[in-house]
């Protein structure tokens, strides 16, 4: 089933857009500001399949304007996998992360997409299951950009990681997995990356902006000190 919209702003109220069964939603595939599903809850997706091109999700203006919530904008949970093509999701206004991965087996493929302003991780992926960015974006989350826990297997390629308050990429307990290629990391305020024991990284290709030179050479990294990340 596919779910054509047409250009224009569109409300949703609590609890959100709650998907179970595959459905493509597309707006404009060359610019998603001119789809935006302004969304108080959830787009929550325990569906196995579907897809989302060119949209724009984002809090109404009235709650980026002072009255918080605390949840992701997207939820994969369950079983669900979506995959995501040129879309923006944007939570601000919102304590939680911008998409809260969770579940098990493969989450989608996800292409040139942009999550920003998470009150706290920009993604936040939990348990065994699988991820892949590619051209993406992740910016301006009150935390780590890519936090990673309970054996978590992801990939970013090509994609820019960008002021955030915490580290860029983080695993944050045993047995996750990271592929990190050719990749922009800048202005993340803790530091590039961190890792704790028994995780494992492939990495190559990447660039990275730093305010001074680290102790240790980071793997797979170009490092450029900069005296300022404006």
């Amino acid at each position: 089933m596919t779910k054509e919209l047409a250009d224009g702003h569109y409300w949703v109220n609590d609890p959100g857009i709650l998907i179970d069964k595959p459905i493509r939603f597309v707006g404009d595939e060359n610019n998603p500001t001119n789809v935006v599903i302004e969304i108080s809850g959830s787009l929550q997706w325990s569906a196995k399949g579907g897809w989302v091109e060119g949209i724009t999700f984002r809090r109404p203006k009235m709650t980026s304007g002072g009255k918080f919530v605390s949840l992701p904008i997207l939820d994969v949970m369950e079983s669900g996998k979506i995959d995501i093509i040129c879309s923006v999701f944007d939570n601000d206004g919102s304590t939680g992360p911008v998409a809260n991965i969770s579940g098990s087996g493969n989450k989608g493929k996800w292409h040139d997409a942009v999550f920003r302003n998470g009150g706290s991780a920009g993604i936040k992926i939990d348990g065994e299951v699988q991820v892949e960015l590619n051209g993406c974006t992740i910016k301006g989350s009150r935390s780590d950009g890519l936090r990673a826990a309970n054996k978590a297997n992801f990939s970013i390629t090509k994609c820019t990681v960008e002021m955030n308050t915490g580290y860029g990429i983080h695993l944050t307990t045993q047995g996750c997995q990271a592929k990190l290629f050719r990749s922009f990391f800048k202005g993340n305020t803790k530091g590039v990356i961190r890792k704790e024991s028994h995780c494992n990284i492939t990495s190559s290709g990447n660039v990275a902006l730093v305010p001074f030179k680290p102790e240790k050479q980071i793997p797979g990294f170009k490092l450029t000190v900069q005296n300022s990340q404006r």
